[in-house]
Parts: C-alpha cells; structure tokens; sequence
C-alpha cells in the first residue's frame, strides 16, 4: 500500500515537471516567433531603406557572390543575385575595374573615387564606394554603391570652358583697351604737336608781319582789314593758345605771347616794340615766365627752355 502511495507522489511530481518543461518550450517558442517577427520587420525596413536609396547599390559575399542589389542596380546591370562579377554583361575594362576594388575591398580597403562605365553606347561618370563587412572580426563580404555625377560633370566641364572663354576675352579685352589707350595717347599727342606748330608758325611767320602794317601808317580802310585779319588768326588760335596756357604753368595771354617772341629770339626792347608795351613790362612779364618755370636763379637760357618744351 505505502508503495502505491509512493508510486502515485512520484507519479504527479513527475507531471508537474512536465508541464513546466511544457510551459517553458511554449515561452521559448513565443520568444523565437517573436525575434522571427522582429526579424521580419527589420528586414523590411532594411529592404525599403535599400530600395529608396537614389543610386545603384549592391553586397557581395565572401564567396564573391552578389547577395542583394537595389531596383537601381537591376536596372543598370540586370539581375545578378547569386553571380560573380565575371558573369555579367559587361566589357573588359569595367570588369578588371570592378575586380580590382572589389579585392581592395575584400583586404580591408575602403575604396572611394571617381570611375567610368559605358552604358548603352555613352560615357557616364560615377562616384564609387566599396567598403568591407565584418563579422566577428573578419571579413564577410563587401557592400558598395555608385553615384552617377554624370551631369554634373558636365556643368563643372562647361563651367571650366566658359571660365577658359572669359579669360581668353579678358585679355583680349584688356589688350584692345591698352592698344586704345596708346592710340588716343597717340592721337592726342599729334593734335597737340599740330596745333602748337600752327601756333608757333603764325607767331613766326604771320604775327610780325601784321605788327609790322600796323606800324607803317596805314590809312582807315587798311587799319580795318589788319584788325580783322589780326582778330580771325587770334579766334583761329585761341584754343591752342589755351591749352598752351595749362601747359606753361598757367601763363596768362601776355605771358604766353611774351614766351612766344622770346622763343622766336626777340629781345626785350623789340618784344615791347611789337607789343606796343614798355621794356620794363616786357623785364616784369619775363621773371614771371622764369618764375613759373622754376627757373629763378638758375643759369638756364630761358629762350633754350621754352624752345625745349615744343620739341
């Protein structure tokens, strides 16, 4: 009888362990269903995310097996989960580009910079990234993305032609602006060569002549028609008389047809005669003349110097 009793104990004690080995499986499975469930999810999000990135992106193996690609990269390349390199459609120098960062890589690299595929007969411009994954410390495989700069490329390419153009015009501009300059320097000199030679040429050739009439008893109607040729020639040269006045230091008129006759060697006494002034005047006009000039109290022929500024 004790026996069956003990029987029957152990009989329960032993089924109440099972059910706790029963209830602690179902916690187990639940948290296994729970961590499938959240898997689940991340893999979603984690797809979504590769899915949204604007550019072609991919993750080879450590066997050297594609195991995921973009939407992007399926468009570019085709379908390659599960391929090598090797297997795709691709030309010769991209290939040997491809295999080359893939195996820096796989060493450790993070590979970043600029390369060029040919997609569809044209040239397009990317910007490259290969980095390793690890697990445990070792490598496991690659993921890596390309951005196609193509176009900006060609606005910086543009943007350098242009910059290239500009300069060329710049200088061509500055060149022609110079050539200008020397041209209008050159003009300007020459008017001013001709006119002081006009100038100088009435004042030699004319002007004593008509001071001489004056002084040789004209009658009335010979006394009007030196007037009038004497006012004529000086409305002809009085703007060249004016900017022969800005040249010698701001010579008044007198000064200036005093300068005139002096550099024409007259002397004091005839430069009064023609004047009709006294010498005296003509003594004061003249230290004025050397006085403007900076040339008082120096021993400088003052004929000489005025003769130097008209060469």
């Amino acid at each position: 009888m004790k026996e069956e009793n003990k029987t029957k104990k152990q009989l329960i004690s032993e089924l109440a362990g099972l059910h706790q080995q029963i209830a602690k499986v179902k916690r187990i499975e639940a948290g296994r269903s729970q961590i499938g469930e959240d898997r689940e999810k991340l893999e979603a999000r984690l797809r979504t995310i590769i899915e949204s990135l604007p550019f072609d992106f991919f993750g080879l193996d450590a066997r050297g097996r594609y195991f995921i690609q973009n939407s992007i990269s399926e468009t570019l390349w085709g379908a390659f989960i599960g391929k090598r390199p090797e297997d795709l459609n691709v030309d010769r120098e991209t290939l040997a580009l491809w295999l080359d960062n893939n195996r820096r890589a796989f060493s450790g690299e993070i590979v970043k910079g600029e390369v060029e595929f040919i997609r569809e007969g044209e040239k397009r411009c990317y910007y490259n990234i290969i980095a390793p994954i690890y697990a445990r410390g070792k490598i496991d495989g690659i993921l890596g993305f390309n951005i196609d700069i193509t176009e900006r490329k060609k606005m910086e390419e543009e943007l350098k032609r242009r910059e290239r153009e500009l300069q060329i015009e710049a200088r061509n501009l500055e060149e022609a602006n110079i050539a200008l300059k020397v041209l209008l320097k050159r003009r300007d000199e020459d008017r001013t060569e001709l006119e002081e030679k006009v100038l100088l040429n009435i004042k030699e050739l004319v002007t004593p002549y008509i001071e001489k009439l004056k002084m040789s008893g004209l009658d009335e109607r010979q006394k009007t028609y030196v007037g009038i040729l004497e006012s004529n020639l000086t409305q002809v040269t009085s703007s060249f008389s004016h900017k022969l006045s800005f040249k010698f230091m701001n010579f008044t008129p007198t000064e200036i047809q005093v300068a005139d006759l002096l550099r024409q060697g007259k002397t004091n006494k005839q430069i009064s005669e023609l004047m009709q002034s006294s010498p005296r005047a003509i003594a004061f006009h003249r230290e004025n003349i050397r006085r403007k000039l900076e040339l008082k109290n120096k021993k400088i022929n003052l004929k000489s110097y005025l003769l130097s500024l008209t060469k």
